[in-house]
């Protein structure tokens, strides 16, 4: 799903105004994916070893970066909705 995000937002063609925007978005969706294939990894391992079942220990959550994401989000949605209304404003 990651992958497929990523792949979307790299084809769009951002103006130089959002660009930054979809670069942050970009680092972010790159993040998310490596660090779920990663979980998976650990999670279906075929050699149990002392060190992976630490590793899998402190790996809670997606942490600061889907915060970092739900705020883009949050961000780039407010942003929309304000041109949209500048747009239509009379």
């Amino acid at each position: 799903m990651y992958h497929q995000l990523l792949v979307r937002l790299r084809e769009m063609d951002l103006d130089t105004e959002i660009a930054p925007l979809g670069e942050r978005a970009a680092r972010l969706l790159a993040y998310h994916q490596w660090i779920l294939h990663q979980a998976v990894n650990l999670a279906f391992t075929s050699r149990p070893d002392p060190r992976v079942e630490g590793a899998r220990l402190r790996l809670n959550g997606l942490g600061r970066p889907a915060v970092d994401l739900r705020e883009l989000r949050d961000e780039a949605r407010e942003r929309a909705d304000r041109e949209r209304r500048e747009r239509n404003a009379p």
